[in-house]
């Protein structure tokens, strides 16, 4: 990794991404295993693991997912997104590209380049944060004020693109993207939550069953994405909760017992 322009030094995105993984041990977080610098640049020595959820998908030519593979896919992402959020760190980055995935069935969470420590009282931060296609909808209506449960949106979209698929939300603009949200939740009653640039608005869109969403007749699956992908971000289901949702009750021993930490077994 080299800085941007030749008297930079070693970015602080480069520095705050070494300081995060350093903090971190966790089977669903990749390891840092070394750190070295060479003249102007830094080397982060990572672990290697051999295709990334994106690849994974596209070489199943996108279809569904395996429902056991999933389960454990989603619980292995939560579990990694309570690690980061009990350390009030905010990942702002979820996508399938950012999930590595090995021959184990283990799948960890990478690139903390965008990465934020979370503080209250909240702060703004920059709105320039998440691929378009996995960006919780506070970003679009109050980008500067956002907190962690922009991960559980992004986590939300990932769990029902495995399922479905195929990507929830294909947008190529910010105002599209609001569109496609609000047709999948329904336009809310409060329109306090949804702040519309200037001369933009929406029709009053009736929310969709999830389960038809998802292409899925799991209850359960439905009802834990629908609590992901709730409007408020203060209603939004946390990670902690996420991992004790009735989806996860069969979840296989073996992934429980590397994900989760010995206080929530």
């Amino acid at each position: 990794m080299k800085p941007n322009q030749e008297d930079e030094g070693i970015s602080a995105i480069t520095l705050r991404e070494v300081a995060i993984l350093k903090s971190l041990d966790h089977p669903n977080i990749v390891k840092l295993l070394d750190v070295s610098v060479k003249e102007k640049s830094i080397i982060l020595v990572q672990e290697f693991l051999q295709i990334d959820l994106r690849k994974y998908l596209k070489a199943r030519y996108m279809k569904p997912m395996d429902s056991k593979l999933l389960k454990s896919y989603a619980f292995q992402l939560l579990a990694a997104i309570y690690v980061l959020h009990t350390h009030r760190i905010m990942h702002r980055d979820l996508k399938p590209e950012n999930l590595l995935l090995n021959s184990k069935g283990q799948l960890k969470l990478c690139d903390f380049g965008l990465a934020r420590f979370f503080s209250v009282p909240m702060r703004q931060y920059s709105p320039q944060v998440v691929s378009l296609w996995y960006r919780a909808p506070e970003l679009l209506f109050e980008p500067r004020c956002y907190e962690l449960a922009i991960d559980i949106w992004s986590a939300g979209c990932i769990i029902a693109e495995m399922a479905r698929g195929e990507v929830l939300f294909t947008s190529d603009s910010e105002v599209d993207l609001i569109h496609k949200i609000l047709a999948v939740t329904g336009t809310p009653e409060d329109k306090n939550l949804i702040h519309l640039p200037q001369g933009i608005t929406v029709p009053e869109y009736k929310p969709q069953d999830m389960q038809e969403v998802l292409r899925t007749d799991d209850v359960f699956l439905a009802d834990l994405v629908s609590k992901m992908l709730t409007l408020d971000p203060m209603k939004r289901i946390s990670a902690i909760d996420a991992l004790a949702h009735p989806y996860f009750k069969d979840v296989a021993d073996p992934v429980r017992q590397m994900s989760l930490p010995s206080s929530l077994l």
